[in-house]
């Protein structure tokens, strides 16, 4: 019995220990010449990378490689790691997965980590990670492409997915999906935090549990660019610069969303009460955004459009944007939040359409705010639903005549009305006089001018 027992201590040692060796650090050396993952000779240590092991690309010694993970090929590793050593080697790695490929994997997946690293993944296949970073201090492209599905199973903050995270001057990190692909995020996608990123929608979707944060660091200058062309991005809400402390660096947001011929572009809020907010909630002139609606894109969702610090551009150039408000959150566009602040609304296409009538109380459905504000209506129409006009002769509280940070552009005139153009509204827009009626105008100006010199 006892030599059963130390057999058994003895046995469990040995595959104790078995397991452990079998967890290693595992480097691509591409020596078979095939460039592929699946291969056990292309890795330094024999045998190709374990759910335990942690896979390295662009190492000193190789420091350029291309690698495929074909159709029908499953890899797995409990880190990928497409970059250089910190040592400051320049390296260039790329790696397809094909339509039909699988990676799967516990752990994170990072590219362009280190200075001089150029780092690519082409996903046309399925990967599964627990988080992703998208080029911190090298260059780094993730190319989510027809039949390409990214999966980021973590529900934390410190597992989400980082496109440009402490990137350097000129460097960043950039992520498209194009139209066929597919990337769904089980917590946030933080997007230039302190430092570069992209996000390119070209056709495809992006499906986030929690929010897209752009330039969220307060340590260095960002710069994040969110564009929508075609394709959708789901999220509870995005916002920009947030937090309750102004950052000593410039931060610099741009969000464009317009459709792809018949595809549309959607930013689809999916939370009640959920906001687009840019800038922080205290006053800072460092804050720099810019949004951009064009023909075929759409914003929709239950929440409103926030300017909260800094300078920012509205450009309704066309599309739709639509605003409901919920049981207890206005909708509304926020123009300039903060006294510091400045924001203009150019409305030269397109429809704003915001409806504040829940609970059968009246909301401003378009407000300057504390800073310095102003709307120019040329070719767009904005509609609010729930304002206080037909009640109380005012437009959402404001004195009527509308004041004087609402106009028309050049050669337009302004127009407004209460429930005629489209039931339950006020609708605000602007018309290009007649060639008759200029005349007359021009005519009235001369009779002026002449009794006032008689």
């Amino acid at each position: 019995m006892r030599k059963i027992v130390v057999f058994t201590v003895l046995g469990a040692m040995v595959l104790f220990c078995a397991t452990a060796v079998q967890a290693a650090n595992k480097n691509w050396t591409g020596s078979s010449g095939d460039g592929l993952y699946v291969t056990s000779t292309n890795w330094s240590t024999a045998g190709v990378p374990g759910s335990g092991d942690v896979a390295y690309f662009g190492t000193s010694t190789v420091p350029n490689a291309t690698v495929s993970i074909r159709n029908g090929d499953t890899a797995t590793a409990s880190q990928l790691n497409l970059q250089a050593t910190a040592t400051g080697t320049t390296s260039n790695v790329t790696l397809n997965i094909a339509n039909g490929g699988v990676y799967s994997s516990a752990g994170a997946v990072n590219l362009g980590k280190f200075i001089n690293n150029t780092s690519t993944i082409n996903l046309s296949g399925s990967m599964t990670v627990l988080n992703t970073t998208v080029g911190a201090l090298g260059v780094a492209a993730f190319n989510v492409n027809n039949g390409g599905s990214l999966t980021c199973t973590g529900t934390t903050a410190g597992n989400s997915m980082y496109v440009g995270d402490t990137s350097t001057s000129g460097l960043g990190g950039t992520l498209t999906v194009n139209t066929g692909g597919s990337v769904t995020g089980s917590s946030s996608l933080y997007l230039a935090r302190n430092g570069i990123g992209t996000v390119d929608i070209e056709g495809g979707t992006i499906t986030l549990t929690n929010l897209l944060t752009m330039n969220e660091g307060l340590t260095s200058a960002n710069n994040g660019t969110l564009t929508i062309h075609g394709g959708t991005l789901n999220t509870t809400s995005l916002a920009t610069a947030r937090g309750a402390t102004a950052s000593a660096f410039a931060q610099t947001s741009s969000v464009s969303i317009s459709g792809n011929g018949a595809q549309q572009g959607l930013l689809n809020l999916t939370t009640a009460g959920a906001n687009i907010a840019f800038g922080n909630t205290v006053a800072t002139t460092l804050n720099t955004a810019s949004l951009t609606v064009g023909t075929g894109g759409l914003i929709t969702g239950s929440g409103a459009i926030k300017f909260m610090s800094g300078a920012n551009t509205f450009n309704m150039n066309g599309g739709e944007v639509d605003l409901t408000a919920s049981t207890t959150n206005a909708a509304m566009v926020l123009l300039a939040n903060n006294a510091s602040s400045s924001a203009t609304l150019y409305l030269n296409g397109g429809l704003i359409k915001v409806d504040n009538s829940f609970n059968g109380t009246a909301g401003v459905g378009l407000s300057a705010g504390l800073g310095t504000a102003s709307v120019v209506v040329k070719d767009g129409v904005y509609m609010i639903k729930g304002d206080a006009w037909a009640a109380g002769g005012s437009f959402n509280g404001m004195a009527n005549p509308l004041p004087t940070w609402l106009t028309a552009a050049n050669g337009y005139t302004l127009q407004y009305n209460y429930d005629v153009t489209n039931a339950g509204y006020t609708t605000i827009w602007a018309t290009v006089p007649e060639p008759a009626t200029i005349g007359l105008l021009g005519l009235g100006s001369l009779l002026f001018r002449r009794r006032k010199r008689a």
